[in-house]
């Protein structure tokens, strides 16, 4: 009976590779290009999450640019700036320096990244 074990540990990772929060938590722990090596129909899908957390990186360092280079006097003006962003908490995490960056930020972000990449398609 054990020899079927690993067969169904690769049945589990086949039905749950699919979906973007497990090809997010491949890519955030870096094991999507060994994942991608053994099972390479999933590389469009694997690459497709990684160029919208990409995107999603850049765009708020775009923002976060912004807002350090217009000169806002108060943490009132901050806020009326980055609440109009799409991810307004991860701006004030970097802000407040919660979070070191934005990559470091996505890396420590909970489950509600899949709805803020979803905006990346």
């Amino acid at each position: 009976m054990l020899r079927y074990v690993p067969l169904l540990v690769l049945h589990h990772l086949l039905n749950n590779i699919s979906s973007t929060r497990r090809i997010i938590d491949l890519i955030l722990a870096g094991e999507d290009a060994e994942v991608t090596s053994y099972f390479a129909e999933y590389t469009e899908l694997f690459n497709s999450v990684q160029d919208r957390l990409d995107r999603f990186i850049a765009y708020n360092e775009r923002e976060l640019e912004s807002v350090r280079s217009a000169g806002y006097a108060s943490r009132k003006e901050i806020a009326a700036y980055v609440t109009k962003t799409i991810c307004p908490g991860c701006l004030f995490s970097v802000i407040d320096g919660k979070s070191k960056s934005v990559k470091d930020f996505l890396y420590g972000m909970p489950m509600e990244i899949e709805q803020y990449i979803e905006k990346y398609v």
